[in-house]
């Protein structure tokens, strides 16, 4: 945690911040604490799904308006096209399956800590590929099965692919400018090394 100057450097934070939670909440095992849980098996997987999707959304929106694999990321959901970028190793998923992956396991996830029946999370592979694709009751493919280890590496390299250009995208982007909509000239709160967040370098 830090205040900054500057957007971009907290931002970045944030990622760092959230790729290290991830791997916490990961490498967690339930059996240290096997009192607290109906199940004494596993990691903490759902919160880890929540950012690494919450990462996955942030890093689509860097690139808002613009076209990904001649998808142009305009909505929230549209972010996702993200993984078809060279940044997620080109993952060429069908933009129909990035649609449902967005309202499964980013939108209802997050907003209700539910998931609709056998759509499912496990720490590891043992193929290396982060997901798994199944049929639903339509017949429609989807994105089932989703394994938060390998989705953490691709994340962190994604991450690091960005890097020489990050700060330009960050300052480019659609949705980073429309936060200054939301700045506050001030903030009486007085500031120490617990505090988190971005401050104008004049007010500190």
């Amino acid at each position: 945690m830090a205040i900054h100057g500057d957007k971009f450097l907290l931002h970045r934070e944030a990622i760092e911040e959230t790729l290290e939670s991830v791997r916490l909440l990961i490498n967690y095992s339930k059996r240290v604490k096997s009192s607290m849980w109906n199940e004494s098996e596993g990691c903490l997987g759902y919160p880890s799904a929540i950012l690494l999707f919450s990462i996955v959304n942030a890093f689509g929106n860097l690139f808002f308006n613009s076209k990904i694999s001649e998808i142009k990321i305009d909505t929230d959901k549209k972010t996702f096209a993200i993984l078809n970028s060279h940044y997620f190793s080109n993952q060429n998923i069908d933009y129909n399956i990035l649609d449902n992956l967005y309202e499964t396991f980013r939108s209802r996830l997050t907003h209700n800590l539910a998931l609709p029946f056998n759509y499912i999370m496990k720490p590891k592979s043992t193929t290396g590929k982060w997901y798994e694709i199944s049929k639903n009751d339509n017949g429609e493919d989807v994105i089932s099965t989703i394994y938060l280890l390998d989705l953490l590496e691709l994340c962190v390299s994604a991450f690091n692919r960005l890097s020489d250009e990050h700060q330009e995208k960050f300052f480019n982007s659609k949705k980073i400018s429309d936060l200054q909509y939301k700045d506050m000239r001030d903030n009486p709160t007085i500031l120490d090394n617990t505090a988190s967040g971005a401050n104008c370098i004049d007010n500190q």
